[in-house]
């Protein structure tokens, strides 16, 4: 690793560590005391599916499909806004993973990163008045 490239770096593992949308999923799965297997015959997908939502291995493909998860799980309309800003931010930190790498690739790193930490701390504050509804 070089060092020049440390906090970039550092960066791309805390992003691929984040999962909001699994994190809400799974809350919202306990707290209406419903099985993944369950929810995955609720909405027609495969219980795989649902496991790799929960392990933060995928996302739902679109905001339908989430959509129906709210659906499936009675969600109230704040905890519905806290899943779909979820698998917004989720989404959108995923895709900032390849931009950033590239951008290492190209000498760019340094101001991809100041760009990452903008949109992420835009993000945050966002997530964070989103999250007081939990």
């Amino acid at each position: 690793m070089n060092e020049f490239n440390q906090p970039v770096d550092l960066a791309i593992a805390n992003l691929k560590r984040y999962a909001l949308f699994a994190e809400l999923l799974e809350h919202y799965l306990c707290k209406q005391n419903v099985l993944p297997s369950h929810l995955s015959e609720r909405i027609f997908v495969e219980p795989a599916t649902i496991s790799h939502w929960r392990k933060n291995k995928r996302l739902p493909d679109n905001l339908g499909i989430v959509h129906q998860v709210c659906v499936a799980l009675a969600l109230s309309p704040p905890e519905r806004e806290n899943l779909v800003v979820g698998w917004c931010n989720s989404r959108m930190v995923r895709d900032l993973i390849p931009y950033l790498e590239e951008a290492t690739k190209t000498g760019d790193g340094a101001q991809a990163l100041k760009i990452v930490k903008s949109i992420i701390g835009h993000t945050r504050t966002n997530s964070l008045r989103s999250q007081e509804n939990l």
